[in-house]
């Protein structure tokens, strides 16, 4: 079948698996949080895999009120606003790339916007 290679944060390193162990993964316990949350379209795909979603934020309020719709809680707000410690533990860190900034509706700055200046600092801090 072939082989794929996974890299590990920690390490600094590639492994590499046969395809096959990488398909046949039990996928059925994993927690996950779900950041610049959006609506939720991310947390779908993590869900239909098996994972848990056990913290959510997005500092957008109408976005916040249809993920509350779509999922039956409403995410934290703003992340730069909440403490590292009131995060629960977590498997997988899911990160939306921030769609306002390159929106037809939106203002149209780009990268040079606040809300992807904010996506890059949360990259930063987790490297």
């Amino acid at each position: 079948m072939g082989q794929q290679a996974i890299y590990d944060l920690d390490q600094q390193e590639y492994t590499i698996y046969d395809t096959a162990e990488v398909i046949h993964t039990k996928w059925d316990n994993f927690r996950f949080i779900d950041l610049f949350a959006g609506i939720g379209g991310i947390r779908l795909g993590f869900e239909a895999a098996g994972g848990r979603c056990v913290f959510s934020s997005e500092f957008d309020e109408d976005a916040c009120k249809t993920y509350e719709a779509n999922f039956g809680e409403h995410p934290s707000g703003d992340i730069t606003k909440i403490n590292a410690r009131d995060i629960p533990d977590f498997d997988i860190l899911l990160g939306g790339f921030p769609c306002q900034a390159f929106s037809i509706i939106g203002k149209k700055e780009g990268f040079a916007n606040e809300t992807c200046l904010e996506y890059k600092g949360f990259l930063t801090h987790t490297k």
